[in-house]
């Protein structure tokens, strides 16, 4: 397991040669959907353009989203791999730092119509800040992942998945913090993916239903 999480991350540092740069894919979606053949050949058959995003071009979906995995890679190797659990941490925090200066997704476009951030980025902010503040300690990251979670869309039209992680966030931060806020919000989630009752939420994301409160 550990050499798969070090295996995803080697390549997301690769991935980030500089602050405020980050390759967020290589090749052309639309091509390589279309090409019926092994992956192993695709370079052979194709071009495989890469594309970016810096401080010209936002991205703070792709950028916060990888800075989570960064972070919580620095938690997992933080005792039998100190030194790349420090490196997991500098990248992180330089990707979440490029993500929340820009606060844009303007240049986070060639994965449209395959991995169309729907959600915006707020989620993705909430989430790194959420691995950050476990990765560091430091409380200002938690308060970081509070904000943004009141601030996101908190439409759970899906379970936790590349696009929207509001209601991953959600869990660590009712477990982490016991606040009340964040267990109503898991047991939202939680009663209309499963379809049991019509709740609704108001504008502050809080429960409206008294009845369903998710117990210590």
């Amino acid at each position: 397991i550990l050499d798969n999480i070090r295996w995803g991350n080697d390549y997301f540092i690769k991935c980030h040669p500089e602050a405020n740069v980050y390759y967020y894919q290589v090749g052309d979606g639309g091509a390589d959907h279309g090409f019926w053949g092994s992956a192993e050949v695709v370079e052979a058959h194709m071009k495989r353009p890469s594309y970016k995003v810096d401080m010209n071009n936002g991205g703070s979906t792709v950028a916060a989203g990888t800075a989570a995995s960064l972070a919580s890679a620095a938690v997992v190797f933080k005792d039998s791999d100190s030194a790349y659990s420090q490196e997991c941490l500098k990248h992180a925090k330089e990707l979440f730092s490029y993500a929340e200066t820009v606060k844009s997704d303007s240049g986070y476009t060639a994965a449209n119509g395959f991995y169309t951030s729907n959600s915006g980025y707020k989620d993705e902010l909430a989430w790194s800040a959420f691995w950050l503040y476990k990765a560091t300690g430091d409380n200002a990251y938690l308060q970081k992942s509070k904000q943004y979670l009141s601030e996101s869309s908190c439409d759970f039209k899906w379970a936790h998945c590349w696009d929207d992680v509001s209601y991953g966030t959600s869990v660590l931060l009712a477990i982490e913090t016991k606040e009340q806020e964040y267990k109503d919000r898991v047991v939202y989630a939680e009663e209309k993916l499963t379809g049991k009752q019509p709740l609704y939420l108001n504008a502050e994301c809080g429960m409206q239903n008294a009845e369903c409160r998710m117990q210590n």
